[in-house]
């Protein structure tokens, strides 16, 4: 496998490997999302994306149940940012990824590809479902289950009727005070960004208003502190990790152009 050879990033201390989210409120995601829908994940391929011809995954998405926006196809194709083709590629720290069959909630939006659809928000945008006994509920793409006002995991049905109610405009005070990735990371969830981030686009679209931003959680390690002591030095990190990933950003699109002369 012949990676982008830029990889002696590797050798330098691990500045952007961790992908930072924040909690957000539930019905303000919905607000911010074009679609939603719920389905299987079935196969998936990996294509170069048509006009920054950069490695995308593509899922092939089947939607039994759709909770907001105009009416989908029941089969679509959703993408997410990186993979490997003719022996090379790179990795979006963050991007959304999809095991087969999986059943999952999906925040959506158009893409410049017909019937072909982005995660909203990278990886906060997924939900997927589990069963614990003879209860159904939900994890999102960082590993948190989704949870009511009190902590409990909010059942299957609980979570599509207060997505229904957001998307409809009819929200109650206790549905907009239900946050989304207010926790502890969960112990499986780790993303790394060892590879090349994507295009200028993609490597900020975490920084777009349907993103999460307001508490930080950083991704692996412990939750982030929030006393005021030692908060310069964690602003230091967070703004030589963005450096950093911007060098790589741009590093990754003259390579891949090059590549295509």
């Amino acid at each position: 496998m012949k990676f982008i050879p830029y990889f002696i990033c590797l050798l330098l201390p691990r500045l952007a490997l961790a992908t930072t989210f924040g909690s957000i409120a539930l019905v303000t995601q919905v607000e911010n999302t074009q679609y939603i829908a719920e389905g299987t994940i079935h196969s998936s391929s990996v294509q170069l994306e048509p006009s920054s011809k950069l490695p995308f995954t593509y899922y092939f998405f089947t939607i039994i149940n759709q909770q907001k926006g105009d009416a989908l196809p029941r089969q679509i194709q959703v993408r997410s940012p990186g993979g490997e083709i003719d022996g090379k590629g790179y990795h979006v720290a963050g991007a959304v990824t999809f095991s087969e069959e999986e059943e999952v909630i999906l925040y959506l939006k158009d893409t410049n590809e017909d019937n072909v659809k982005e995660v909203t928000g990278l990886t906060s945008g997924k939900f997927t479902k589990k069963t614990e006994g003879t209860q159904s509920y939900l994890i999102n793409g960082l590993g948190f289950p989704v949870t009511g006002t009190s902590g409990e995991k909010l059942s299957l049905k609980e979570f599509v009727e207060l997505i229904s109610r957001a998307a409809n405009g009819q929200a109650t005070l206790a549905d907009r005070i239900i946050m989304l990735n207010d926790g502890n990371p969960h112990p499986e969830t780790t993303f790394t960004g060892t590879a090349i981030t994507g295009s200028s686009e993609q490597a900020t679209a975490a920084k777009n208003t349907d993103s999460p931003s307001a508490k930080s959680v950083n991704l692996p390690g412990k939750p982030t502190d929030k006393s005021p002591k030692g908060s310069s030095g964690a602003h230091w990190q967070i703004g030589l990790r963005l450096a950093f990933m911007a060098i790589l950003t741009v590093v990754a699109i003259l390579y891949f152009r090059r590549m295509r002369e």
